[in-house]
Formats: structure tokens, C-alpha cells, sequence
């Protein structure tokens, strides 16, 4: 009796043992399938950055995946997904297993006194801080573009590493700008331009840079192009599209001084003033900023010659400004182009201002 009693102590033992051992290679093994994913994601197409709503796409569509045509691996991958929703009973729980077993990392996103989650791959530590943060950028507004002094680093054109990131959402025209045109005046532009540009409010924080979200005017995506300078792609001003956006909004781009650099670089790697003139006509905008671009391009060396399509083919019918806020009563803290008909600032240019409007 007690041999029986022995043998099944051991048996129920040996039971124990081996059920502990498949249930740790089970967990080793989703461990391992899992941190495989992400992997390939890297290897394929650099993503290391994923949302909440994208971990619940990836994952469990390929966990509801039956009748579709989708591979071995991907229905394995499926089932594996199933098997933890089974477990943790949730995409939550998911995260939470994928996070205490360090094939993701959470990333705390704040925008205003919103806090969101975003998951890093391993791989994430692997790229330049700036590329990382363009990734996350990326993943948080993909229908945005990078523009301003985001695009003047993506192009080379700054040797300052700005903490900000600037992503443009394009937003529908709510009025007619052959209409607005028509109504303009020069009194009109002179209040415009003595009030300083409104800031747009949307700021996200992450990892001590701040993200900010434009929505600019509806442009169809004007010289936008696909660029993969941080190992994945993503959409970015062209360098004639960003001369004309640092102009428009210099603020933006670090300041009118860091705008001038830019523009004396990029006259240095040659660039298209056809095609500038082109995306001027193709933008429409309701203020003269060809003033604004023509003035720049003389300054930082461009030939009159390749300044004739913006003279012939723009009018110049008001007097223009370079900068928003900078206008004092009778213009004295200005200066005066009389090529271009626009006021900039005193130590730009050296001549007399007309008289006041």
C-alpha cells in the first residue's frame, strides 16, 4: 500500500513537472514568435513604432483570418493571438504580455491633458533620436506631411537640431480665393501683417520633443514627395515646396535669419525657380508671397535672370511684408524694395520706406 501510495505521489509528480515544462516552452515560444513579428517588421520596412489601434489591426485580423487567403505563418500567428486573447481576455492584456516580456516598450504620448500609450520594438533604440521621433510622428498623424523646420533638417538646409517636430494636415478651403482676392486692399494687408500670425494649439509631448500639427491650407498635396530618410517612408515637403513655406511662415522654420540661411544653401545645391513659381501659381495664395520668395531669392544670390518668372508671370499690385508684427506707426523700424514692394526688416536692406497707406 504504501509502494502504490509512493509510486503515484511520483507520477503525479512527474505529471506536474511535465506540464510545467510544456507550459514554459509554450510561453517561450510565444515569446519568441512574437519578438520574431516585430523583428521582420524592422527587416522589411523599418517600423518599430506602433499605436494601440494598430497592434489590434495587425493582430487580430490575422486572428479572424478563416476563409481569407493569407499565409501559414500569418494563421499561425492568428491562432497564437487567440490563444492569448484567451489568456488575458483582452488587447489590454496583449499589450500587457508584450510589455512585461520585453518584446515592446510603452511610450507615454501627452496632448494637452490627454495621455495615450504608443509600443517601440527593440528596435527603436537602434535609430538617431530624430528619426525615432519622426517614426512616432508618422504613426500618430499618417495623413500629415513633414514641413517647415522639420523639412529644412530632413533637406540639410539648418545646422540647428530644433526640439519640435512640424507635421501638416491639409484642411478644406472654407472660402474662395478668387473671391477673397478680388476683396483684398492695401489697408487689408497692412492690418493683417501688423498682428502677429496665429498659433495653431495642437501640440503633442514625447519624449522631451513636441510634435506640433499643422493644417494648412488645401494645397493637393503641392511637392510633397516620399522620402525614407528615417528607415521608413514618409512624406515630406520637396526643397522649392519648403523655400516657399519657410518664406510664408517663417516662424515656423526658427526665424526669419534661419530662413535666409536655407535660402543661401539651397542656392548653393541649385534649385528650380520655375518650379517655385509653379507651386506659387498651383498653391493660389490670396497675399502677394511672391513678393516674399522673389526677395529671398535675389538676396541669397540668385540671378535676375532666373527671377524673371516670378516678375513676369506675378503682379505687383500692393505693397507686401516679409514678416507679420513688425510694423510700427509710420513703418520707421522698416525697410523698403522697391523691386519687390515689400517691407523687411532695416539690417535686410538699406533704403527708404514710401509714405504710410
Amino acid at each position: 500500500m504504501r509502494l502504490d501510495t509512493c509510486a503515484c505521489i511520483l507520477y503525479i509528480y512527474n505529471m506536474q513537472s511535465r506540464k510545467s515544462y510544456w507550459v514554459k516552452s509554450l510561453a517561450a515560444s510565444r515569446k519568441e514568435t512574437l519578438t520574431k513579428y516585430f523583428d521582420e517588421a524592422y527587416d522589411i520596412s523599418g517600423i518599430t513604432v506602433f499605436t494601440y489601434s494598430e497592434i489590434d489591426k495587425r493582430f487580430y485580423e490575422s486572428s479572424v483570418s478563416s476563409g481569407k487567403t493569407v499565409s501559414d505563418k500569418r494563421l499561425l500567428l492568428g491562432d497564437l493571438v487567440r490563444d492569448l486573447k484567451m489568456i488575458r481576455g483582452s488587447i489590454e492584456g496583449l499589450l500587457k504580455y508584450l510589455v512585461e516580456n520585453d518584446i515592446l516598450r510603452n511610450v507615454e504620448v501627452r496632448t494637452g491633458e490627454e495621455t495615450q500609450s504608443i509600443f517601440c520594438s527593440r528596435h527603436f533604440e537602434e535609430k538617431s533620436v530624430f528619426s525615432g521621433i519622426l517614426e512616432i510622428a508618422n504613426s500618430l498623424i499618417p495623413k500629415g506631411y513633414f514641413s517647415h523646420y522639420t523639412a529644412l533638417q530632413l533637406h540639410g538646409l539648418t545646422d540647428q537640431i530644433p526640439k519640435i517636430v512640424y507635421t501638416n494636415v491639409e484642411q478644406k478651403m472654407m472660402y474662395d480665393v478668387e473671391e477673397a482676392r478680388e476683396k483684398l486692399t492695401q489697408p487689408k494687408i497692412d492690418f493683417a501683417f501688423r498682428n502677429n500670425v496665429r498659433k495653431g494649439k495642437k501640440v503633442i509631448e514625447v519624449m522631451d520633443y513636441n510634435i506640433k500639427v499643422l493644417h494648412g491650407k488645401d494645397t493637393k498635396n503641392t511637392g510633397v514627395i516620399r522620402n525614407e530618410s528615417p528607415g521608413v517612408p514618409i512624406s515630406v515637403t520637396n526643397l522649392e515646396r519648403t523655400l516657399i513655406d519657410a518664406c510664408v511662415r517663417p516662424e515656423l522654420c526658427g526665424g526669419i535669419h534661419e530662413v535666409v540661411k536655407a535660402y543661401t544653401l539651397a542656392a548653393r545645391e541649385g534649385i528650380s525657380v520655375k518650379r517655385i513659381a509653379k507651386y506659387l501659381t498651383d498653391i493660389n495664395y490670396v497675399y502677394p508671397y511672391h513678393q516674399a520668395v522673389g526677395f529671398l531669392l535675389e538676396q541669397t544670390g540668385h540671378e535676375e535672370s532666373a527671377l524673371r518668372s516670378l516678375k513676369d508671370n506675378f503682379p505687383m499690385e500692393y505693397d507686401f511684408y516679409l514678416l507679420h508684427g513688425k510694423i510700427n506707426k509710420n513703418r520707421e523700424n522698416l525697410a523698403y524694395s522697391k523691386a519687390w514692394r515689400i517691407f523687411v526688416p532695416k539690417e535686410m536692406l538699406h533704403s527708404t520706406p514710401p509714405r504710410s497707406h
